[in-house]
């Protein structure tokens, strides 16, 4: 059974597996260009496993600068105030 998971940060695009393949239609990103933002919880849906977990990988990519922050971390303000941070 495929499993799906939609991101977005301008438009949506999507995100499938099935049969051990990996499909991405990526959305237009934020700087025009093509690219896939996910929030943690969608990363979490898309490989089955906690939150938390995917938290900790981020931190711990992040602290050994493997990944620019800059250029992979995203925070999308909605018009309430509250904001969602989204990771490439």
């Amino acid at each position: 059974m495929p499993m799906s998971v939609i991101c977005s940060v301008m438009k949506q695009g999507l995100i499938s597996i099935a049969g051990g393949r990996v499909v991405v239609t990526p959305a237009a990103g934020m700087d025009g260009r093509s690219a896939v933002w996910m929030s943690k919880h969608q990363i979490a849906d898309l490989f089955g496993v906690f939150v938390a977990a995917v938290g900790a990988n981020i931190r711990s990519i992040l602290k050994s600068e493997v990944l620019d922050e800059q250029r992979v971390v995203r925070q999308r303000t909605h018009k309430d105030g509250s904001f969602t941070t989204l990771y490439n």
